[in-house]
């Protein structure tokens, strides 16, 4: 346990209290830190992004503004899912969940799949993504594959083309 403070003291530059979780939980917020950090700096995301893992989370993974800061992000993974990614699966939702975030600061009001898909394909491949919605499936989740988000977001960009002035 103390080799896992200082590894995290080292990587973050602070200890962090570790009464209520396991060694594992510490290693995971870790691992998942360190990709949300590069994920952060690779898309210029300025607003801070803290990382919680919940026995329970209907959604999986799932990202919310803070009740308390409306300048913190919480990224919230469910226990179980979370043990089941390999460290690819685990980028594509991190990645997913950015798409949300990117979503939430520049066009609040455009809540879609299929764009936050898009922008989690400038962090991970195609392939990681498909990967990471088979788990949520396999976990109980909605059955999606990215073919059929990318066409029903082209169809809303489409209606909603059609139906603003000149097309805009």
């Amino acid at each position: 346990m103390a080799a896992v403070m200082w590894v995290y003291w080292l990587l973050f530059g602070h200890f962090i209290p570790c009464q209520n979780y396991p060694d594992n939980h510490q290693i995971q917020l870790g691992r998942i830190r360190l990709i949300v950090d590069e994920f952060r700096t690779r898309v210029g995301i300025e607003e801070r992004i803290d990382v919680a893992i919940v026995p329970d989370d209907r959604r999986l993974v799932s990202v919310c503004r803070s009740k308390d800061d409306k300048g913190v992000f919480l990224l919230s993974f469910d226990a179980d899912f979370l043990s089941a990614l390999d460290r690819e699966e685990l980028c594509a939702a991190v990645a997913h969940e950015f798409g949300h975030i990117w979503i939430f600061t520049h066009r609040p009001y455009l809540q879609t799949e299929a764009l936050a898909n898009r922008k989690a394909l400038v962090l991970v491949s195609e392939q990681s993504l498909e990967k990471v919605y088979v788990k949520v499936s396999e976990f109980g989740g909605k059955q999606h594959d990215l073919s059929t988000i990318r066409a029903e977001g082209q169809e809303r960009s489409h209606s909603r083309a059609a139906l603003s002035p000149k097309g805009r």
